[in-house]
């Protein structure tokens, strides 16, 4: 179903930016978190939904940010190194649902609040992306020669 959401997705990177995306991903990734707490069946459509937005977020915010930065034809190895992580950080998933049922006997509130407390510093990485970002625009603009009326 992440298909569905894309066109948003790149709707939002055309009008409003890298930087909007980003920020949005992780807030529609902690919005899945935070539903994943809740136990209801209909809340849980909702948590599917929030993840579905929240992977199209991130797919098409990381491809359009490695389009824009590098060279295309290093697009392919720096997806691969990028997915290549993905992986490392999934199969962590493997001794945290250990650790989960073992040592908190199934308590999932725990791992989910530090997962959400683990993406709080995302919120600052994205705003020094985008004053770098704002900071390049305002140089790029004073060194352009100015436009006749």
């Amino acid at each position: 179903a992440t298909f569905l959401f894309t066109p948003f997705v790149a709707q939002t990177l055309e009008e409003q930016g890298f930087y909007q995306v980003i920020g949005l991903s992780i807030l529609s990734l902690q919005a899945t978190i935070v539903l994943v707490i809740v136990p209801d069946l209909w809340v849980q459509l909702l948590t599917l939904t929030a993840y579905c937005i929240a992977k199209s977020f991130l797919y098409t915010g990381f491809s359009s940010f490695i389009a824009l930065n590098y060279p295309i034809q290093h697009y392919p190895q720096l997806v691969a190194i990028c997915l290549t992580a993905s992986l490392g950080v999934g199969l962590l998933n493997f001794p945290l649902i250990y650790f989960q049922q073992h040592a908190l006997h199934g308590d999932y509130v725990t791992v989910l609040v530090c997962a959400i407390l683990v993406l709080m510093p995302l919120y600052g990485f994205a705003y020094r992306l985008l004053q770098q970002a704002r900071v390049a625009a305002a140089e790029a603009a004073a060194a352009a020669p100015p436009q006749e009326p």
